[in-house]
């Protein structure tokens, strides 16, 4: 799993089992690679449809390389991993709330990260989560029910 913040990349190898009330997460291991400056100031002040375009584009082949560099440093070879999944950059988030045309955009090409890491890529969670009608954070409610239902424990 690969991802942006405003100053990095974090990747994550996670081992996945079952689902629902079954579902067990399992962190194997992390990364995070810093994004230059000159890249986060482009993502804050991109303004017109060539500056996305290009963010997209270099923002997909940083992510795919973030995840082809945490599986070499653990010694995996990217065959053995069934899928990446990637939430991209958020450019613009615009909730029910603020728009008559709810969407939220996020940069960071899921094709370029399947080329350069020949897996299939699981992308596009915020735009898929507020066309059913959601308000853009379709994973959050989930992980937080499977990793936090446990009677037993402290959860903070």
């Amino acid at each position: 799993m690969s991802g942006t913040s405003a100053d990095g990349i974090d990747a994550a190898l996670c081992r996945i089992r079952g689902t629902g009330a079954h579902l067990a997460l399992e962190l194997l291991a992390h990364r995070f690679t810093p994004l230059p400056r000159t890249l986060t100031a482009r993502i804050v002040s991109a303004s017109t449809a060539v500056d996305v375009a290009e963010l997209d584009a270099e923002l997909g082949t940083r992510l795919g390389r973030a995840a082809l560099g945490l599986l070499r440093r653990e010694g995996v070879d990217p065959r053995e991993v069934d899928f990446i999944s990637s939430h991209g950059q958020t450019l613009v988030h615009l909730p029910s709330r603020l728009s008559r045309a709810p969407n939220s955009l996020q940069v960071g090409e899921p094709a370029r990260i399947a080329v350069l890491t020949g897996r299939p890529v699981v992308a596009d969670f915020r735009p898929a989560d507020m066309a059913a009608g959601g308000e853009g954070a379709p994973l959050v409610p989930y992980a937080d029910w499977a990793l936090f239902r446990g009677k037993r424990g402290y959860r903070a």
